[in-house]
């Protein structure tokens, strides 16, 4: 009787213990994270898209950037989250943009491309062009060096880890995203895709969308500071230099071929879907990727309508002063004629939005 009685409580253990652990393995489950849903808020037209003139600079940065030593940046380099394959296992594909495999999506520091010092002539006859590039001028940049990609997610997100710097859609709490239509959406910034969508790590070779003209300015600080080198954003005058190839320049509409298909991210190749990786259409005759479409990138001028009438020949800096600043590029959003290298943008130095990025430069 005792055996017996021995055996069913041992029986009923084991049915327990089975038991424990089917639902500890339903515990692990439930605790995978979900798609995170987004609020909307109200469709206002309070924010100033680009070329629009309204508006003004008057978001200040509080946020001091963090030194690193040389020593630290040189050899700063933090975890990311690895990108799984349908199979789970890990991804070896490799970022054009990055230049390393898309499971380890480690920030760096932007490669940079030299474009030798030249003259250009400046503005488009384009059947297409608007008024205020329609005058041609000629124009001399001295030497300098361009971002050879827009800034990625993995970079920016470097410079959010190293300083905790909130960005302006963060401080603001929203940016404009675009489903079929544009809206301002609360709880959008860096982290989230064109269309609202919380970007996964596979995507941080994308370049960085829902940047205002002053977090690009911060980040230029920070990239400074840690590298002891001085990192700006293009000139206007630099920007279509580069775009248009430099001194290797063969004329073509958009940057780096005639055929905007080989070279841009635009309306008609991207389908409207989105931000696409940096680096994955043509070069132009510089080495330089997405000048043409993709994201919208900030440049460090004011706009001015009627800037080409009096610019400067040598070094042009833009307008002294305005409400708006350039943009160049235009974007996976618009149509071929917006992603000519002659045609003129301008923004809301606050704007944060679902088509527009930036990438670096520096003089030496």
């Amino acid at each position: 009787m005792k055996n017996i009685n021995k055996a069913i409580l041992f029986t009923i253990f084991l049915m327990w213990a089975c038991g424990s652990e089917v639902a500890e393995t339903n515990r692990t489950n439930d605790s995978i994270p979900q798609k995170n849903t987004i609020d909307t808020a109200n469709n206002s037209n309070n924010g100033v898209l680009l070329d629009s003139n309204k508006g003004g600079d008057n978001t200040k940065n509080n946020n001091e950037s963090q030194t690193l030593t040389d020593n630290q940046a040189t050899n700063y380099t933090k975890p990311s989250d690895t990108t799984q394959s349908k199979n789970g296992s890990e991804s070896n594909e490799i970022s054009e943009a990055t230049g390393k495999a898309k499971k380890d999506l480690v920030p760096m520091l932007p490669e940079m491309v030299k474009i030798k010092g030249g003259s250009f002539k400046m503005g488009s006859k384009d059947p297409e062009a608007k008024e205020d590039e329609e005058n041609i001028h000629e124009v001399h940049v001295a030497e300098f060096f361009i971002g050879k990609f827009e800034v990625t997610v993995a970079q920016f997100k470097s410079f959010i880890d190293a300083t905790s710097y909130q960005t302006e859609a963060e401080r603001i709490g929203k940016s404009y995203i675009y489903t079929g239509s544009w809206k301002n959406m609360k709880g959008i910034n860096w982290r989230h895709d064109a269309r609202g969508n919380l970007r996964p790590a596979s995507e941080y070779d994308h370049p960085v969308i829902h940047i205002s003209w002053n977090d690009a300015m911060a980040y230029c600080k920070w990239l400074s500071e840690q590298t002891k080198k001085s990192y700006r954003l293009l000139t206007e005058a630099e920007w279509e230099f580069a775009a248009r190839g430099g001194s290797q320049s063969k004329g073509y509409k958009y940057s780096g071929s005639n055929n905007i298909d080989e070279s841009a991210w635009y309306i008609g190749s991207s389908q409207d879907k989105g931000t696409y990786p940096a680096g994955t259409k043509k070069p132009n005759e510089a080495g330089v990727y997405d000048l043409s479409g993709n994201v919208y990138e900030w440049c460090a001028d004011w706009y001015d309508s009627e800037y080409y009438l009096n610019s400067p020949s040598h070094n042009p800096k833009g307008a002294t002063s305005g409400i708006s600043r350039v943009v160049r590029g235009g974007s996976w959003h618009d149509t071929a004629e917006k992603n000519r290298v002659g045609s003129r943008f301008n923004g809301n130095p606050s704007y944060c939005g679902y088509n527009i990025g930036f990438r670096v430069a520096r003089s030496q």
